[in-house]
């Protein structure tokens, strides 16, 4: 089942500690322009706008963001990512087509694949701060 909003099409995180963990599957989420006209949806999967989000072993599989400047096709990141053995297939956004990152990720063993950007970063954009880890 698809899910849509303007910000974390099925995930939106203020402030919490969120754990995910064990072959959980984010498909076809979606952040969508919502009014006022000219907003742009960010964080198809997920937007983590000051917590924490520690993800594992899980599947981000045609999420996408719509608008001008949309970004995040999988992940919006302002706070702390940790990202441990997870794909990102086929996501989508004007800029970070499967990540956009303003805070800190880290990630170990993370796959990317036929990720989208119309502008920066098909897979991963980092916009300010940090990001450290391996990823194929």
């Amino acid at each position: 089942m698809a899910i849509s909003a303007i910000s974390g099409g099925a995930i939106f995180n203020a402030n919490g500690a969120l754990t995910l963990q064990d072959e959980i599957t984010f498909y076809y989420n979606a952040a969508n322009i919502q009014p006022p006209v000219g907003s742009s949806g960010h964080g198809g999967g997920i937007y983590n706008e000051a917590g924490s989000v520690d993800i594992s072993q899980s599947y981000f599989i045609e999420n996408n963001t719509l608008g001008m400047n949309a970004t995040g096709g999988a992940i919006y990141n302002e706070g702390n990512a940790f990202i441990q053995e997870t794909a990102f297939t086929s996501n989508s956004a004007y800029h970070g087509g499967a990540v956009i990152n303003h805070g800190l990720v880290a990630a170990t063993n993370v796959s990317f694949s036929s990720n989208i950007a119309a502008q920066n970063g098909a897979n991963i954009c980092i916009v300010a701060n940090l990001f450290s880890g391996f990823a194929t």
